[in-house]
């Protein structure tokens, strides 16, 4: 009986663990970028190939003439998170569950509407904020308030 007992709740256990891997935005092949040629390339072309951008900023500047350039960057973002879980997903002890994150940043003159350059940037780690370091930071930071000058 004892034999069969200690297998049967390794496998029980054993079964809640799981790894994941979990992902959100736009993924964007490194094979795709090569369609991209810098002043040719159209708003609708990106739109075409890459779907709507996670987010889009605009800004204007003055160039050496002073005329006005405003620009529109598409930004696109892939974010992966994996790691190891036990149960419903709680982590496993002391396992970390890394995230990185795929950026795509295309600026596009919308005078011309064209492309003028863009950055891809693949495996960024995204660093976790750690809620030690904020409350060490805060003790020091009421301990000091005490000292006039």
């Amino acid at each position: 009986m004892k034999k069969f007992l200690i297998p049967l709740v390794c496998v029980i256990l054993l079964a809640g663990c799981s790894s994941i891997s979990e992902t959100s935005g736009t993924a964007i092949e490194r094979t795709s970028l090569k369609k991209i040629i810098k002043g040719n390339t159209t708003t609708t072309d990106i739109l075409t190939w890459f779907g709507p951008p996670d987010k889009i900023i605009y800004y204007s500047v003055l160039n050496k003439q002073n005329i006005r350039q405003r620009y529109m960057v598409y930004v696109y973002e892939y974010i992966i998170k994996g790691g190891m879980t036990f149960a419903k997903g709680y982590p496993i002890a002391n396992e970390k569950i890394s995230e990185n994150k795929n950026t795509l940043l295309i600026w596009i003159n919308r005078n011309t509407g064209r492309v003028e350059n863009y950055i891809y940037k693949k495996g960024i780690p995204i660093k976790q904020k750690s809620t030690e370091k904020t409350k060490s930071v805060r003790k020091n930071v009421n301990h000091n308030s005490n000292i006039t000058p």
